[in-house]
């Protein structure tokens, strides 16, 4: 017959922002995961994400990790590119 046992939908492993990463290793429908920056990044935009019936994650955006100490309006800046 039909297999009718009842998977929770799985949105995969999200992205992670650049210069950060996500915690959370539930990926299926209903969880949630937070977004974390490192050392001296600040986290722009959502925090967190939840995995929608659909499959995907809300927000779709990835939240960005802005360096804290560094001047972005200085373009030819002296930090070595890491």
């Amino acid at each position: 017959g039909p297999d009718i046992s009842c998977e929770p939908r799985s949105c995969g492993q999200p992205a992670d922002p650049a210069h950060g990463w996500h915690a959370g290793e539930c990926y299926t429908y209903g969880c949630r995961i937070t977004y974390h920056c490192g050392d001296g990044y600040e986290l722009v935009g959502k925090q967190a994400a939840d995995c929608q019936a659909d499959g995907t994650w809300s927000p779709k955006e990835l939240p960005v990790c802005v360096c804290k100490y560094c001047d972005t309006s200085d373009t030819n800046s002296t930090l070595p590119d890491i």
